[in-house]
């Protein structure tokens, strides 16, 4: 068979926990219920139209066409494997899956895939925890707007043979993060920095209950930018380690007025908001300017 390269989302996901399920039920019984989650992953790959290019003991690779398949698909792998019916295991002991996609040019030959992004899909997925989904910046800036906002930053790693560190932003499958409400006291979540942002009539806060928000043209936006000079997703403002970042994402770049006078010009880079100011989606910045988006840096009440 010959050698093709295509791009694809490469998917691998992961079971958890399938020791202590022998453990519980016995090796033919164990076997029975892990072949039965295998067997839901793939069911469901399939169903967004993944193809299963082979099974690894108890982990599932896929390829996917595009990056928004490969998401929904993995969303609806958590989904399943939460709502599974189990017989004589107890909740802890529910099977549990981790999840990494990366989107890019892939070797196959022979039934089977190569090159760089199965690895850094691979990788991914070791990262990952129970219950995550785990992905790369190529594979977020392809998804549409809805699943862009779902995602959050959580570090930059270093990968085999790479020379930068790659960013990694996990997909938010749930519509909250169990881990933060049920380990933090509900105060603490509006404690901390806070970035309050103000177009219109409309308002805002990035903070630790709300770590990123997006900017652009389309209308999914957490804030609507209208005007041919802003991109669809034109940017997004994270929360990461205690500092506010502006991610520029676009073709005319972002302009960054702060309120020391000074103006700053980001384009498909980083910068870091120290201080209140305003931005220019596209253009130019000045207060008065039409579609202005103003910023004041406070501490959360």
């Amino acid at each position: 068979m010959p050698t093709q390269a295509e791009e694809f989302t490469v998917l691998f996901a992961d079971l958890c926990q399938s020791r202590r399920i022998y453990l519980a039920l016995g090796d033919e019984k164990g076997h029975q219920l892990v072949s039965r989650c295998l067997s839901v992953l793939t069911t469901t790959a399939t169903h967004h139209q993944g193809e299963l290019i082979k099974t690894i003991g108890d982990e599932i690779l896929c390829l996917f066409p595009s990056p928004d398949m490969a998401v929904a698909a993995a969303m609806e792998m958590h989904q399943a494997m939460a709502t599974l019916p189990i017989d004589h295991l107890d909740e802890t002991n529910r099977p549990g899956i981790h999840i990494g996609l990366h989107s890019d040019i892939v070797i196959r030959r022979d039934g089977d895939v190569f090159g760089d992004p199965v690895n850094i899909a691979a990788r991914l997925t070791t990262m990952a925890k129970n219950g995550q989904i785990l992905t790369s910046e190529r594979t977020l800036r392809k998804l549409c707007p809805e699943y862009q906002a779902k995602t959050r930053f959580i570090d930059n790693i270093r990968l085999k043979g790479q020379h930068d560190k790659v960013p990694v932003y996990e997909v938010i499958w749930e519509e909250h993060d169990l881990t933060v409400m049920c380990n933090r006291p509900v105060d603490a979540l509006h404690s901390g920095p806070c970035l309050k942002i103000f177009h219109g009539e409309h308002s805002l806060d990035v903070d630790r209950s709300r770590t990123t928000i997006s900017l652009g043209r389309h209308a999914s936006n957490d804030i609507h930018v209208p005007g041919i000079l802003a991109s669809r997703i034109h940017a997004r403002i994270e929360l990461r380690k205690g500092k506010f970042i502006l991610i520029d994402q676009s073709t005319n770049g972002t302009h960054v007025l702060t309120r020391d006078g000074r103006s700053h010009f980001v384009h498909r880079d980083e910068f870091i908001l120290t201080q209140d100011g305003c931005l220019g989606i596209g253009h130019q910045v000045t207060p008065e300017a039409p579609h202005t988006i103003a910023f004041i840096l406070a501490s959360a009440a």
